[in-house]
């Protein structure tokens, strides 16, 4: 009864607006930001995104935080596509939170879905989105894959959670970005999931010691990829309004 009056689970429904119009074209360069807000106002988040030189051609957020009131802050932003799979909501706040994928370039589709088991005290499963872009006049698809994965669970369940994950990237064909806070506070945490990469064929995108979570000093956000080139990666260190730093990359398809 306590847990429900500060935080109740929410359905994974596909929450999506606004438009794109660009294609992405094969060896263009473009951009991304990873970053867990941790629940911080909208308004912040914008705020940050708009102060990059260049706002990001595609923004991977978690623990993004909407008002019951205004759930589409984030329209702010012309020319962009968000899907955004809510996975609690808090009632004294009125506000939901969960991940959110945005991009200015169009997507042909997008999946959303909640992890198969829940964060132990909360009792919320956490949630996840797959978007597929058309690259150019291509056959192939670019599969972007943002996800939050639990806390405070074994590592048991924590590989049981990273299968779900591997048929959606096995099966596709094109190039692939998997990013997002995996909660690695573990070692054997850390290295079943740089093993599961490794099985997959996705390589590890590289920040140097910068990229750490602010109060823990642990590696907890990572960035993943297959048949995409990295050209520049960046930790936002200057950015304190989450505990977690953003990560900035630039990368095109090869």
């Amino acid at each position: 009864m306590v847990r429900k009056f500060f935080v109740q689970p929410v359905q994974p429904l596909k929450d999506q607006y606004g438009k794109a119009h660009l294609v992405l074209q094969p060896q263009q360069i473009f951009s991304f930001l990873v970053w867990n807000t941790n629940k911080i106002n909208a308004e912040v988040v914008i705020d940050t995104m708009g102060s990059i030189k260049q706002v990001p051609a595609f923004s991977f957020l978690q623990e993004v935080s909407v008002s019951l009131d205004d759930q589409y802050p984030f329209s702010y932003f012309d020319h962009y596509q968000w899907t955004m799979a809510k996975n609690l909501y808090l009632p004294q706040k009125k506000k939901f939170s969960g991940v959110k994928t945005g991009s200015i370039y169009v997507s042909n589709t997008s999946q959303v879905w909640h992890s198969k088991n829940k964060e132990p005290l909360i009792y919320i499963p956490k949630p996840a989105v797959a978007s597929y872009h058309p690259v150019g006049n291509q056959q192939f698809e670019l599969l972007t894959v943002n996800v939050h994965m639990l806390n405070m669970i074994n590592t048991q369940r924590f590989l049981h959670e990273l299968e779900s994950l591997y048929a959606i990237i096995d099966q596709h064909q094109g190039s692939v970005v998997l990013a997002g806070d995996f909660n690695t506070w573990s070692k054997r945490k850390m290295s079943a999931l740089l093993d599961f990469s490794h099985n997959l064929g996705l390589s590890e995108v590289a920040f140097g010691p910068d990229n750490i979570h602010r109060l823990s000093k642990r590696q907890l956000s990572f960035v993943f990829t297959r048949g995409i080139l990295v050209h520049q990666t960046q930790v936002l260190t200057s950015v304190t309004a989450s505990d977690h730093y953003p990560l900035l990359v630039y990368a095109s398809i090869i």
